[in-house]
């Protein structure tokens, strides 16, 4: 029936073609089978290029993909088992609601990127908007570790464990209201001085210029220095351009630094 159709499109499950209005195998199916693989082809490659992002940083890898409302992890590699991201794991999905998906929404026409930042709740249209701005400006984002971040991960993970659980899922909407109004970005880097930093994002775009995915540094071992999250920065940066060779996409030219400051 069709609310069936729509719970699995909203799962990402299946894809619905705007034009067409048929269905399709969605991403989701990338966490449990080959079969969404013809529909999304950049997942095979980006499992060999998460390995060599992680053996590179040091760190643990993620690829993700955006479906429908929702930001669905379709890769990982090189699991820290000592850094709290147990949430981190392929088949998690994050509701498309700023500030999360910043990535996908900086490559999205105007009306597209209008339409994410009216999902933000309070007073935070212009900040997200400048993180946009700054990620289409410098071609990557820089979340901090803090015990709100550490909260919405645990929140995730609970509701993912019991989805028909609306206490845990009223804990990810508070969670995330948390998030939204907190100082949840590294804003800028200095090379000396030290930050708690959670992850780093880039995003890989198609040929349309869009973002086909997102890969993703996290599980660092303690702070890191200006210096250090910039070598994460550069070995990111290759992989994501090792990531669009592969589809045949387009590699922006970015601004390096200075950092640019929201």
């Amino acid at each position: 029936c069709l609310a069936v159709v729509r719970t699995l499109v909203s799962y990402g499950y299946l894809v619905q073609n705007e034009q067409t209005k048929a269905y399709a195998l969605g991403p989701t199916l990338a966490a449990v089978g080959s079969a969404a693989h013809e529909r999304f082809p950049a997942v095979d490659y980006a499992n060999e290029v998460l390995k060599k992002l992680s053996r590179e940083s040091n760190s643990g890898a993620l690829a993700s993909v955006l479906t429908g409302e929702q930001e669905l992890v379709i890769g990982r590699y090189g699991i820290l088992p000592d850094t709290h991201i147990s949430a981190s794991r392929v088949g998690l999905t994050v509701p498309f609601t700023p500030p999360f998906g910043a990535c996908f929404v900086a490559w999205m026409p105007s009306d597209e990127e209008a339409r994410w930042l009216e999902k933000g709740r309070g007073n935070t249209h212009s900040l997200h908007r400048e993180l946009v701005e700054s990620i289409r400006k410098r071609g990557y984002e820089i979340y901090r570790y803090s015990e709100l971040t550490y909260r919405l991960q645990q929140a995730i993970d609970n509701a993912d464990a019991a989805p028909e659980s609306k206490a845990a899922g009223d804990e990810v909407t508070d969670a995330m209201q948390a998030m939204i109004n907190s100082d949840y970005f590294i804003r800028e880097v200095n090379d000396d001085e030290l930050y708690p930093v959670m992850g780093i994002s880039v995003p890989v775009l198609n040929a349309e210029s869009r973002t086909e995915m997102v890969l993703s540094t996290y599980g660092f071992h303690g702070r890191l220095t200006g210096r250090e999250i910039y070598q994460k920065i550069d070995i990111l940066m290759a992989a994501a351009e090792e990531m669009t060779g592969a589809i045949n996409g387009y590699m922006p030219n970015y601004e390096t630094r200075p950092v640019a400051t929201f």
